[in-house]
């Protein structure tokens, strides 16, 4: 692994969550905030121009992004960045940026910069500052396809989360990275770069339930269908192996996602519980 990890701070150490609750690090002085944008992560070698997916894949999707990167970045740095696209769902971007052919909608959202090493002792904050310095060095250069994540104080990801920034929709939830932590490959352990995901919680009318057997095991699973306005998602993870196929169809069910595709389907859905204190679906 030649990145670093971000993970969900309820999979952090829990050392670590006991020493530092989720809800200071939202308003800590030591984290910024940044959108988490909903792309591909990528890492851009200079002056060599490779950019390679985390399984370390050639990426030849967004050339124009890396021409525009060598006109005001130095030879020897590596840059972290995500594929995105504003207005795309997940999907559409991952497709696209795994195409063998530029792809000149995509942008690079630039969030880190590296030494060729892939690790440094440097704080995340004067990185980030180096970024700012580059970035801007040179109003005349151009930058087509690039753009600098937007990062400010740890309070920032509140707006974040309501969905007050231009395209919430683009955004699957807010990165909390610690100011003074540096750069080291592998999984964070010390909380020096935190996901914190959008959840949607949802209460849907099963409309349909499949027996299917399951991959890893071979026992047999149960999929619900539900339905949220006119959309039917299937859900497989979370849902009890002990229930009644035919006893669920038009029952009411908690389901938690990371949000709605355009499409209308529930993104990364997840079966939490029976409802029976509700007899109507959410709308």
């Amino acid at each position: 692994m030649n990145y670093m990890k971000a993970v969900e701070y309820d999979k952090l150490p829990s050392k670590f969550r006991k020493a530092s609750p989720l809800e200071e690090i939202r308003n800590s002085d030591n984290y910024v905030a940044q959108p988490k944008y909903d792309g591909v992560y990528c890492q851009i070698s200079l002056p060599d121009g490779a950019v390679l997916s985390r399984t370390d894949e050639v990426l030849h999707s967004v050339p124009h992004c890396v021409e525009a990167l060598r006109k005001f970045i130095p030879p020897g740095y590596v840059v972290v960045a995500e594929i995105w696209h504003p207005t795309w769902d997940h999907s559409q971007i991952n497709g696209a940026a795994r195409r063998h052919k530029p792809q000149g909608d995509l942008v690079c959202v630039v969030h880190d910069i590296i030494p060729q090493s892939r690790e440094t002792p440097e704080p995340y904050i004067s990185r980030y500052t180096t970024l700012m310095r580059l970035f801007h060095w040179n109003g005349t250069v151009e930058r087509p396809g690039l753009l600098l994540a937007e990062s400010r104080n740890a309070c920032f990801g509140a707006k974040i989360k309501d969905g007050l920034l231009d395209a919430p929709g683009a955004y699957d939830g807010v990165m909390y990275k610690a100011k003074y932590e540096g750069y080291t490959p592998g999984l964070v352990k010390r909380g020096e770069l935190i996901k914190d995901k959008f959840k949607l919680s949802l209460d849907l009318r099963v409309t349909g339930c499949d027996i299917r057997n399951g991959e890893k095991t071979g026992r047999p699973v149960y999929v619900l269908h539900v339905e949220y306005r006119g959309v039917t998602t299937q859900v497989g993870s979370g849902v009890p192996h002990t229930l009644d196929p035919e006893a669920v169809i038009g029952k009411i069910v908690e389901v938690e996602s990371l949000g709605v595709f355009k499409s209308g389907l529930l993104r990364e859905p997840r079966f939490k519980a029976f409802r029976f204190d509700k007899e109507e679906p959410d709308t």
